[in-house]
């Protein structure tokens, strides 16, 4: 703000020099706004200090309110906070929003989306301050956009006039910041964060934390994404997570825990119907293993078996002891606090062949070439070992669909991949993601395309 004021000045001064009415009306007006930000900026701070201890003060909360709203554009948090404003239209308006916002997307009716953009019309023509008055009338030009398409005659008319008045077509960035839907605006900011994609039926992210990732994994159940892949890695700010969702009406289980507790779940899903669909284990902050477990409702064909490997320290002489008769189809290699490899790894028995392998970026490439007209790849992970990553795959003699794998991209350049191989059919199955000691981020992704029938 006093950059703004600064340059406003500057701006101000050039206006004088060329003795524009206009000019002047303009930086008269950005003053205001301004001087308004300051204020509202000064009471949300002591706003926040007061509901730390009384999370109900009127007062406070109509402070945070205002200001998010006005000066962040958070209608998602800012709507709550003016729930519980002791203004008397603010607090209409807003307790009516955030039920609307709260329902099911499908069930929000043209009567319901005007109504409640007339009373955020009326409130703002209340308004004092420009800044708050303008974040109204957007809100309400919002909410008249999302009728509008329904409207005939005078409401419709009504409806056009005040959407150009409140400016809310001129800046598509704030429908991104404004929600008509809380679980949706949840979604559509956490895909974001996560440097991924959401489609009809996948979901996939790189880079979110646990409790967000969590919270993404929750908010699919509404879009019947199920998650495949939940792969923690260390980075320098924290455990991160790069995860799959796959369209199914199966229900799934999602548990994150200790090796113990890991393993009694396991134990106790499988007794409801469950069966394993994924490990995978990272070191917290406390230097202890935990691990997330995908399971998910079904059952095992006639002879198949799945067995876990949690938390299993690679050795030298003997890396590979699967249970028997079964073959590898998960597999996640992180490091322990003292450099010590573990897996955590799904072994299942398809009664088909199968190959696994760890390496470096140039033994990977080789073995993918060489499996490529047999085997099929079905899961991979990235590991941190100092400055090279190392690279985890599992491959299986299957048939029916075509792979296409990818790796040694930047975050940003996979998602330009990943939309040439999506329209191309393609569904994610498996990602991994890892950060080596020189700060540099290393991936690699698997997708697979049905074969057309």
């Amino acid at each position: 703000l006093e950059i703004a004021g600064q340059y406003l000045e500057l701006v101000d001064s050039i206006g004088r020099r060329l003795k524009t009415n206009d000019w002047a009306k303009t930086t008269k007006a950005r003053r205001e706004e301004i001087s308004e930000y300051k204020k509202l900026n000064e009471a949300f701070i002591a706003a926040e200090k007061t509901l730390k201890s009384n999370a109900q003060d009127a007062a406070a909360n109509e402070a945070s309110g205002r200001y998010l709203v006005a000066v962040k554009q958070d209608w998602n948090v800012g709507l709550q906070r003016l729930a519980l404003s002791s203004n008397a239209a603010l607090k209409r308006a807003a307790e009516q929003d955030n039920s609307l916002i709260d329902s099911p997307a499908a069930a929000l009716s043209k009567d319901q989306a005007v109504a409640i953009a007339d009373l955020w019309w009326d409130a703002a023509n209340q308004q004092t301050g420009p800044a708050m008055k303008a974040a109204m009338l957007l809100r309400a030009g919002q909410w008249y956009s999302t009728a509008i398409d329904e409207l005939t005659g005078l409401p419709k008319t009504k409806a056009e006039k005040r959407i150009a008045e409140s400016g809310w077509d001129n800046d598509p960035e704030l429908k991104k910041l404004m929600p008509l839907n809380r679980r949706e605006h949840s979604i559509t900011l956490l895909i974001a964060k996560g440097r991924g994609m959401l489609e009809n039926d996948f979901a996939i992210v790189q880079t979110l934390t646990i409790a967000e990732a969590k919270q993404l994994d929750e908010d699919l159940k509404i879009k019947k994404l199920r998650s495949i892949r939940f792969r923690p890695y260390p980075t320098p700010d924290g455990i991160k997570v790069a995860a799959i969702w796959r369209r199914s009406s199966v229900k799934g289980d999602l548990f994150d825990g200790t090796t113990e507790e890991v393993i009694k779940r396991d134990q106790e899903l499988r007794l409801l119907g469950y069966i394993p669909n994924d490990i995978a284990g990272y070191i917290d902050a406390d230097g202890n293993a935990r691990h997330v477990l995908l399971s998910r409702v079904g059952k095992l064909n006639e002879g198949e078996t799945i067995n876990l490997s949690v938390h299993w320290r690679v050795a030298n002489d003997n890396p590979f002891n699967q249970p028997k008769p079964s073959a590898m189809w998960t597999r996640q290699q992180y490091l322990g606090k003292d450099g010590t490899r573990y897996n955590d790894i799904m072994w299942r028995h398809l009664k088909k062949t199968y190959y696994y392998f760890h390496g470096d970026q140039k033994f990977y490439e080789k073995v993918l070439a060489e499996n490529a007209d047999t085997q099929k790849l079905v899961d991979v992970c990235v590991c941190a070992a100092d400055k090279k990553p190392g690279y985890s795959a599992a491959l299986q003699g299957l048939s029916g669909y075509t792979v296409t794998e990818i790796h040694g991209l930047s975050l940003e350049q996979n998602l330009v991949e990943w939309r040439k191989v999506m329209q191309k059919g393609a569904l994610p199955a498996a990602i991994g993601v890892a950060i080596t000691s020189d700060g540099k981020t290393h991936s690699a992704s698997v997708w697979h395309t049905p074969d057309k029938k």
